[in-house]
């Protein structure tokens, strides 16, 4: 999963939960932890 995929999942969750919030930051670090998935659509 690139970056932008990442940016993409945190941007579906955030519309389900409003209490979720994200920066850089935290597309950062979800990057590191999902990089070695893949992001189907």
């Amino acid at each position: 999963m690139n970056k932008r995929e990442t940016f993409a999942l945190l941007k579906m969750i955030s519309v389900f939960y409003e209490q979720f919030n994200f920066d850089q930051e935290k597309v950062n670090l979800w990057h590191d932890a999902l990089k070695d998935l893949t992001f189907k659509t």
